[in-house]
């Protein structure tokens, strides 16, 4: 089971690293579209949506991480492992 909780930890933890970078190029984006003369509203209405859905999903995915990581960890120490 330990070896199943790390590596739920580990894929958890490098998709929250994905979500990061998405929502750090969605924020690119979306300054780079507030630069132009006109913004297209449409597209900023999208973006600041998929911003805000990559959050939630952050959140969501963190909360579980932090549970997961003392169990995790936990799994470690029992194998003489450093957690």
């Amino acid at each position: 089971m330990s070896s199943r909780l790390l590596k739920r930890a580990t894929t958890l933890s490098t998709h929250v690293a994905s979500l990061k970078t998405r929502h750090r190029k969605i924020d690119s984006e979306i300054t780079q579209e507030h630069t132009h003369a006109a913004p297209d509203q449409t597209k900023l209405r999208w973006l600041k949506t998929r911003r805000l859905m990559l959050r939630d999903q952050m959140k969501h995915y963190e909360a579980i991480l932090k549970d997961l990581k003392p169990l995790a960890g936990h799994a470690l120490a029992r194998k003489g492992g450093v957690a």
